[in-house]
């Protein structure tokens, strides 16, 4: 298939960087679902690029032993995963959002 335009699963390897605040993925009991998803400002700290403030949504939230982490997605070519959890404190809500969000 390579002749058809289709790319491995490691195209883009040289470009994937870590997230060094990127927090631990919690019990799964622990997590509540945001819905409607919460459009927010997220603040990432790459190993090689540094911090970033990036727009995008937060669908889940989990809170053990007091604290509190935000489950937000994520489409950048440094990152091999679509979504990643980061601590409350790197998560603000955009000024836009009105309504407080509501568990399922």
């Amino acid at each position: 298939m390579s002749g058809q335009g289709w790319a491995s699963w490691n195209h883009g390897a040289h470009l994937w960087q870590d997230i060094d605040n990127e927090r631990p993925i919690p019990p799964r009991r622990a997590q509540r679902d945001l819905w409607p998803h919460v459009p927010v400002i997220a603040r990432l700290v790459w190993t090689l690029d540094g911090p970033q403030l990036v727009a995008t949504t937060a669908d889940i939230w989990a809170r053990v032993d007091d604290v509190t982490d935000i489950h937000i997605e994520l489409f950048d070519p440094r990152r091999r995963a679509r979504w990643l959890w980061l601590s409350i404190d790197d998560v603000h809500r955009t000024p836009d959002t009105k309504d407080p969000p509501q568990g399922r």
